[in-house]
């Protein structure tokens, strides 16, 4: 039974030889601004944030991944950058640090558009045939009639 008990406790420690306090354990993560919708091109900065279970930030580090780095970068800041049409998932794994323990993922979804039509170069008219198959205007003319 001692041993049982012995077991408990160094299980409970913070690795410094005191216990851990339940009101630094994360029991969640807050991500900010969670699902987005970019334009390609364009950039957000997510963040997160650990919090007990009283709802209480703790301190710690993130690190970002995204689910398909082609469709959305991010940074070691949590900056997102769309690179091309599709979707990603971006995730945020907290760590507790100090005397926060624990760890929590989430992730936000990034849908990636295209630019909206006046920001895309003109297309070819298809009724119009291309320019260099157009024959020039005629160089010789007649004189109008008197």
């Amino acid at each position: 039974m001692l041993a049982l008990a012995m077991l408990v406790a160094t299980i409970a420690c913070d690795g410094t030889g005191g216990l851990l306090d339940p009101t630094n354990e994360v029991v969640d993560l807050e991500l900010t601004p969670g699902d987005v919708t970019l334009v390609v091109g364009n950039s957000v900065v997510l963040s997160a944030q650990g919090l007990n279970s009283d709802g209480t930030p703790v301190e710690g580090d993130v690190t970002w991944t995204s689910s398909d780095p082609t469709v959305a970068s991010v940074t070691e800041a949590g900056l997102v950058t769309a690179l091309k049409v599709g979707e990603a998932s971006v995730e945020a794994d907290f760590r507790g640090k100090g005397k926060a323990h624990g760890r929590q993922k989430k992730n936000s979804k990034v849908k990636v558009e295209p630019p909206p039509d006046s920001q895309r170069p003109p297309a070819d008219d298809p009724q119009l045939p291309p320019a260099d198959t157009i024959p020039p205007p005629p160089t010789d003319t007649i004189p109008p009639p008197p």
